[in-house]
């Protein structure tokens, strides 16, 4: 394999796994690395674990094409062997465990097994202490460890595992440079979570600290964007839920003005438009019935 090869390898490895996290739909990401693999079947020899992964991506394609669940548990078995032939130490084995823990998590999404996220967040957390400081896709193994314990916080309720999520998150943001097309996604998330803690806690600090990620994540997303009116959207409730905790007049205002823009950016017959003007509806709901006990 010649110098070139290798690094168009490489390139295209690192970029399916950018792109994973980076707003495209997971089949969207699948697709691109089973055509990448497919292109270069001349690199691979019978049986190696890229030959390997490129099977379990067929299969993760086919179960979130089909939602057959066989599918995913047989993406489970190849991407685990997958692990146990590449060698330790191997630059791929950080990212084969994304992966895999990626598709645990799926798993669990779709049956509800409590095993099945705790596999996910222990690979997560492997992927994260195999990348070396500085790499730059530990940010997205951060945030996908993120999103695993985020999961797990909203099935069991445990406070340490939103912790978890949140300190994952940071991290991620924190180690994302500054104008790179993942930074949206990393806040957005990192929103999500502080939401999630404040909606079991009640600190009020947590949505300042939703609102603030949130604001920039909508802020930093280029416009036409594909997220635009979800990031919007989770703009617009954490306002809300602010109002609710302290009632500010301006919070729920700012609610309404926020949910506007998402019933706009979001196109009609599109299946989110509904939740979105049923969530105009009912700030504007409140935010009269505030106005009218004032008077």
């Amino acid at each position: 394999m010649d110098g070139d090869n290798k690094s168009a390898k490489t390139s295209a490895f690192k970029l399916w796994l950018q792109r994973k996290k980076q707003g495209f739909m997971h089949r969207v990401a699948w697709k691109m690395f089973k055509l990448w693999l497919q292109k270069k079947k001349q690199w691979l020899t019978s049986n190696t674990p890229r030959e390997l992964a490129s099977r379990g991506v067929d299969l993760m394609e086919n179960f979130e094409r089909v939602g057959d669940p066989a599918d995913l548990t047989e993406a489970i078995s190849v991407h685990q062997r997958v692990i146990q032939q590449t060698p330790n130490g191997h630059a791929d084995i950080p990212g084969y465990m994304s992966i895999l823990g990626s598709s645990y998590l799926s798993r669990f999404q779709c049956a509800g097994h409590l095993p099945d996220v705790d596999e996910a967040i222990s690979l997560q957390q492997r992927a994260v202490q195999l990348t070396p400081n500085g790499h730059e896709d530990m940010p997205i193994y951060l945030n996908d460890l993120g999103d695993a314990y985020l999961h797990r916080f909203e099935r069991t309720g445990e406070l340490s595992d939103i912790s978890e999520a949140i300190s994952a998150q940071q991290r991620a943001v924190q180690l994302t440079p500054e104008g790179h097309a993942d930074g949206p996604a990393c806040l957005n998330n990192l929103g999500n979570s502080y939401q999630c803690r404040f909606e079991r806690t009640g600190e009020l600090s947590d949505i300042e600290e939703a609102i603030s990620a949130q604001r920039r994540a909508v802020q930093l997303t280029p416009n036409g964007h594909a997220r635009m009116a979800g990031r919007v959207n989770n703009l617009g409730n954490s306002y809300r839920r602010r109002f609710e905790r302290t009632g500010e007049l301006s919070d729920i205002e700012e609610a309404i003005s926020v949910q506007q823009q998402a019933v706009q950016l979001t196109p009609k017959g599109h299946a989110d438009r509904p939740a979105c003007l049923n969530n105009l509806g009912k700030f504007i709901s409140v935010s009269l019935r505030t106005h009218r006990g004032n008077f």
